[in-house]
């Protein structure tokens, strides 16, 4: 498949970056009055996540074609996005020590005068001002993988013609911590803070079972529309929180920073697994549990002081039964945040997807029995907070939210796939592109 870079990177192509981003991203303490600005913005997902929490951000990134999908699918009203070069964004006199904060996340390893680009960063800074910065770190010959998938190819029979004369533009940072910290002192950083972290990650191809396609692109969609959302839940540092339908543990781990403990439950044996294996935490703890029976346990009772439940009810046909017994994990005065997909079978495009297969020449035949599990909340908001208080909730506040994104071809694909995991019969990745 042939597609653009900048949708390449909105789905698998960054999820690794995300993942590790989400693990450090809470040690840049984001106040509501301050300015940040990010550098390297890409397409602007950690730009508007911490909008969110500050009084205003601005994105920059080198890429026309990014600063572009940014400005269509990561908007908001206190972010601006602009295109420019990492290594003289401090030399526009508006944005020199102007801003409190900064980030700079997976970019340097991809400028030569990566030092000139730190300086023009910490120019941008107030003084006082703070930045969290990470780069790849390693060397060419055997630590990171890329330099090695890069030898693979020149010595490979069939694909070693086409890249004998390939350089690639990565530049990755084998500077010791004592070194980089005088780098960074060199650059006007009054005081550097430096630590190396070695990160394992599970990452799927685009034919998979459907927990890994889940952690790719799969997941894309929901966790886009979550991160505008999660800091509608304020998170303290001595809270309890339980994860409904936490599937392979990313927004689980991801919350443990702020709180006391996370527990994660899911119905999927498998998403458990993966959960464990690649989002463990020493407060976070996973579970198999069904969502409509999590109350039932006497351990879950009244224990939790804020709840979460992401895309998860509309999967569930007794969802009331769902939601009270989510309630009743809760403390008195306890809060929830749940996001389910909102809609009629005329207005989603799930339903729309299943009808056109139906009505297929080629895969009619397959699917005329085919009864999708999905279960859309069509509920007013009135209908709703109605049921809420039925369930237990002492009150409800609820809105309905429209969400637009740029998917590439892939992304599209292996969410249909996840969403339509029940037609396994059928060659996926040929129905898929007839979708």
């Amino acid at each position: 498949m042939n597609f653009s870079a900048s949708n390449d990177y909105c789905g698998d192509g960054r999820f690794a970056q995300h993942s590790v981003i989400m693990q450090h991203i809470d040690k840049l303490e984001l106040r509501p009055g301050e300015a940040v600005l990010d550098v390297g913005c890409g397409t602007g997902e950690e730009t508007k996540s911490m909008a969110g929490k500050v009084k205003s951000v601005t994105g920059i990134d080198a890429s026309e074609e990014m600063v572009t999908v940014a400005v269509k699918t990561n908007s908001a009203s206190n972010v601006a996005y602009s295109q420019w070069d990492a290594r003289a964004v401090g030399d526009n006199p508006d944005w020199r020590e102007r801003f409190d904060k900064a980030v700079c996340f997976f970019v340097l390893h991809w400028i030569p005068e990566e030092t000139q680009a730190l300086r023009s960063i910490s120019a941008c800074l107030k003084p006082g001002g703070q930045a969290l910065i990470i780069i790849s770190f390693g060397n060419h010959d055997d630590s990171f993988f890329l330099p090695r998938a890069t030898s693979f190819l020149k010595s490979h029979e069939k694909w070693g013609a086409f890249v004998q004369d390939y350089k690639s533009s990565l530049h990755l940072w084998d500077l010791s911590v004592q070194e980089t910290q005088k780098v960074f002192k060199a650059c006007g950083w009054a005081e550097a803070k430096c630590e190396v972290r070695r990160h394992e990650l599970v990452l799927s191809e685009i034919q998979l079972k459907s927990s890994n396609d889940y952690c790719g692109d799969g997941r894309f969609v929901q966790h886009s529309v979550i991160m505008q959302h999660i800091d509608k839940l304020e998170l303290r540092p001595g809270d309890t929180v339980l994860d409904v339908g936490c599937g392979t543990g990313e927004e689980t781990k991801s919350m443990a920073g702020k709180v006391k403990s996370v527990t994660g439950i899911d119905a999927s044996e498998e998403m458990v697994t993966v959960a464990v294996k690649t989002n463990s935490a020493p407060n976070v703890a996973y579970s198999q549990w069904d969502a409509r029976a999590v109350g039932d346990n006497p351990d879950w009772r009244e224990r939790f002081d804020k709840a979460v439940c992401f895309f998860v009810l509309h999967w569930i046909p007794e969802e009331t039964q769902a939601l009270r017994s989510i309630s009743a994990c809760l403390k008195p005065g306890g809060q929830a945040l749940i996001i389910i997909s909102f809609g009629n079978h005329d207005s989603f495009f799930l339903p729309r997807a299943t009808s056109f297969l139906k009505s297929h020449e080629k895969w009619g035949a397959f699917v005329q029995d085919y009864k999708s599990s999905l279960h859309l909340w069509d509920l007013s908001v009135q209908e709703t907070q109605k049921v809420l208080k039925a369930c237990g909730w002492a009150e409800a506040k609820c809105e309905v939210r429209r969400h637009e994104l740029v998917l590439s071809e892939i992304q599209l694909k292996l969410f249909l796939k996840t969403c339509l995991g029940e037609i396994p019969l059928i060659p996926a990745e040929d129905y898929l592109q007839d979708l």
